[in-house]
């Protein structure tokens, strides 16, 4: 999780190492909503960078929150150098996520509701929420998919919270000991009870699952109080256009899949 070299980085550079991808995850959701607004209205493109720039945008936000709350990835520069005060910037920026997930929310479904305009409004809720839970289901599978069929060790290390490292050496450390006391290494019971005990020891509250129930309330409250946006300029996207952007986003995963295989 770090970087070294002769001569120690400055709080600066720490900043601009662990947190120069968030950074540019950050300018590229800035981008594409931008970018958003002034494509043609309820069309295809217009919905796909849109959507892109909603993902990016709350992906960053809730990874700094979490990482500065929890100590891990990359914002745990900010955990370290922020002291107590990382609660409070962390919370800051749960909201602003919640925020950011209710007015995006409202607007991507304001046009989606305008493209559904024909069916019921139950209906077209029901569609929307539809899609949203299938998108989240597939991202789901493939960020744990790739782990499950690739697992990464530096990256498991890297997500692990300081909670979870405290409790890591905690036990290594009970290991070492019995091992010098009795000359035996512990049973599996033994370091599954002394896991359990320091995982109460060190438990802390589950910030990162709390602001992801709040941010999944904020997303369905936008969703529910958006009214229909007039698409009549943009039209239904055809079947056509959207087979065309489901082959680009496949062409996307092959081309990651075939540069993680030969990394």
């Amino acid at each position: 999780m770090r970087y070294s070299r002769a001569e120690p980085f400055s709080t600066g550079e720490q900043l601009f190492v662990a947190m120069g991808g968030l950074a540019l995850e950050l300018i590229l959701s800035i981008v594409c909503l931008w970018w958003a607004r002034r494509l043609q209205r309820g069309s295809l493109p217009q919905l796909a960078v849109l959507g892109i720039g909603i993902g990016l945008l709350l992906h960053c936000l809730h990874y700094v929150a979490g990482g500065t709350f929890h100590g891990y990835g990359d914002p745990w520069v900010l955990y370290t150098d922020l002291g107590s005060a990382r609660v409070y910037v962390a919370v800051a920026v749960a909201v602003v996520m919640c925020g950011a997930g209710f007015f995006l929310a409202r607007y991507m479904a304001g046009l989606l509701r305008g493209l559904l305009a024909r069916h019921s409004a139950r209906t077209q809720l029901a569609i929307i929420v539809a899609a949203v839970l299938t998108a989240g289901a597939a991202h789901a599978t493939l960020a744990f998919g790739e782990q499950a069929i690739a697992p990464n060790r530096t990256y498991k290390a890297t997500f692990k919270s300081v909670s979870e490292r405290q409790v890591e050496a905690g036990v290594r450390r009970y290991r070492v000991m019995l091992v010098r006391r009795r000359g035996r290494a512990p049973s599996a019971e033994e370091l599954a009870r002394v896991r359990r005990r320091l995982k109460r020891t060190h438990a802390t509250f589950p910030f990162a699952l709390v602001i992801s129930v709040c941010l999944g309330l904020a997303v369905i409250a936008g969703m529910v109080v958006a009214r229909p946006v007039d698409v009549t300029a943009g039209g239904v996207p055809t079947l056509g256009g959207q087979r065309n952007l489901a082959l680009v986003a496949v062409s996307g995963l092959a081309l990651v899949g075939i540069l993680r295989a030969f990394s």
